[in-house]
């Protein structure tokens, strides 16, 4: 990540992509896509130097820079099309808005590895197949390559696991996936013991092509819930090790984010989070997977009587027992999430399976009434 948080400097014109991605198919993780960057002021030439991606003798001409094909392919996953790619290349380079450095929202200073970034939060455990025997033939003694795409195969119970790409144990006999939500984003803090704050950044959403860029702080979260809303201002604290779930009307299904841990100076390496892709035909309001007797499994891609009758099951037991779901699940209402089940949501669920739109924002700004 370093070259793209110093080439954030850059504020440059992104004139030529291409989106040939290496790591699909047999790459590594540390395949680049490249895109050709108009350099046209002496600080943007002097970025470039400092970037260490080349030298600038003339203005105007441009500059070949890299992304890592990792994050191109995430977003290809979550069903963002080419305009999704060149604007996520374009924020890449520039990733705070105007007058601020790459490092930080008020100082400067290259990304120290000391802060932590954020780890995933709300996760479910996952384990291969029956039918994996620990080697595909590729020699590499997992069973996941004769899945590619996605990039690990794995269940739970008798459920494919949701977000395969997000499996963060590549071992062959468990995994874990993160559960992704439409309204909110679940993480958990990894430096303990630094008082900092945390800036959650949009990079790409479906539902707001125009948006990406936009940013704010997590606030305080819910001491019994973890729940937390969105600040305009950094929420500085010490933050204790347990799950946080960030929900605001930045928040919006079909959505990807950065996810920064920040100290006043400087910003640790982003931790990428997705909201829950689109349901199609739906558009949005997939909670949950099925019921299994006990317990609701993880979104499934489908909007039915299973995500309102969880909704419903919420509503009537107060939050309160077993087999009903997290409240980060089914509060989708209103703009803002209230971290409340009402009818509201409830009707919410209803309209998104009568395949209305995100009611929620415009192409620009999800926050815009």
């Amino acid at each position: 990540m370093k070259r793209i948080q110093l080439l954030g400097a850059l504020g440059a014109v992104v004139s030529c992509l291409t989106f040939a991605v290496p790591g699909v198919g047999g790459g590594t993780a540390e395949d680049f896509v490249t895109a050709e960057v108009a350099v046209r002021t002496a600080e943007q030439a002097e970025a470039v130097r400092q970037a260490g991606v080349g030298e600038v003798r003339e203005l105007g001409k441009t500059v070949t820079v890299e992304v890592p094909a990792e994050h191109i392919e995430f977003l290809r996953q979550h069903g963002m099309d080419v305009d999704h790619l060149e604007r996520f290349v374009e924020i890449t380079l520039a990733p705070l808005e105007s007058g601020e450095t790459s490092s930080g929202p008020d100082g400067a200073g290259a990304p120290r590895r000391a802060l932590l970034p954020p780890g995933l939060g709300d996760i479910v455990f996952c384990y291969v197949h029956d039918d994996c025997n620990n080697d595909d033939g590729s020699g590499d003694g997992y069973c996941d390559d004769f899945f590619y795409p996605p990039i690990c195969d794995c269940s739970w119970g008798d459920h494919t696991c949701p977000n395969e790409s997000l499996c963060l144990d590549r071992s062959p006999s468990e995994r874990s996936c993160y559960i992704p939500k439409d309204r909110y984003l679940s993480f958990y803090p990894r430096s303990v013991g630094v008082y900092h704050s945390y800036y959650v950044y949009l990079l790409a959403s479906l539902y707001h092509p125009d948006a990406g860029g936009m940013s704010a702080y997590v606030g305080t979260p819910d001491q019994v819930t973890g729940i937390a809303g969105l600040e305009p201002a950094p929420v500085g604290r010490y933050w204790s090790s347990v799950d946080v779930h960030v929900g605001g009307c930045l928040i919006s299904p079909s959505s990807i984010y950065w996810v920064f841990a920040w100290d006043g100076v400087e910003l640790s390496d982003p931790l990428i989070l997705a909201t829950t892709t689109q349901p199609e035909p739906k558009y949005w309001g997939d909670a949950v997977g099925m019921f299994d007797g006990s317990k609701y499994t993880p979104p499934n891609g489908v909007v039915n009587y299973d995500d309102i009758q969880a909704a419903v099951k919420y509503f009537i037991a107060g939050g309160v027992g077993s087999g009903i779901p997290h409240l980060w699940q089914v509060d989708l209402a209103p703009q803002v999430p209230d971290q409340v089940l009402n009818f509201t949501d409830i009707q919410k669920l209803v309209d998104a399976f009568k395949s209305e739109y995100y009611p929620y924002g415009n192409a620009s700004d999800p926050c815009a009434p």
